[in-house]
């Protein structure tokens, strides 16, 4: 999915801000449980090292190159959560065997599809114009009148 988006966001820009969902997200993720148990955990580094930065700056383009609003950001990030609540959702339901594997995996490699899907109903669909009504059938001008042909001199006046 995230090459996907990658490739996408030449034409369709907030496209290609949706794979960030993803680790925004991660920083939470990451960010919360170190501050509430006051101690490290897998994963906490890269958080804030490579993610924090990288998503920063990449929500700051967004917003000021391609207009990416209050709303876009905040879908973002939503379907950030979402991809992580579906994961873990189906993990839990697979160790708990109320799913088996086809269904876990198959869960898992349309839930990277969902931020860009998201992204592309809620922002690019709303902004196509809708079609235009029919145009009434062109009526043929009339012809224009012939001009006389000039006369041609040969020099001498």
């Amino acid at each position: 999915a995230g090459l996907l988006c990658a490739l996408l966001a030449k034409r369709w820009p907030l496209i290609g801000l949706s794979f960030f969902a993803v680790p925004l997200v991660n920083i939470v993720a990451h960010l919360g449980p170190a501050v509430a148990q006051q101690r490290y955990n897998p994963g906490l580094f890269t958080a804030l090292v490579l993610f924090l930065p990288l998503c920063l700056w990449t929500l700051i383009i967004a917003a000021r190159r391609y207009g990416a609003g209050v709303r876009t950001l905040a879908l973002v990030v939503a379907s950030g959560v979402a991809v992580h609540v579906i994961l873990m959702g189906s993990l839990l339901a697979y160790l708990r065997d109320f799913i088996g594997l086809i269904p876990l995996v198959a869960i898992q490699v349309l839930n990277g599809f969902l931020p860009a899907a998201v992204l592309y109903l809620a922002v690019y669909r709303q902004r196509q114009p809708a079609r235009p009504a029919a145009a009434a059938p062109r009526t043929p001008r009339p012809p224009r009148p012939r001009r006389p042909p000039r006369e041609e001199s040969d020099g001498r006046a």
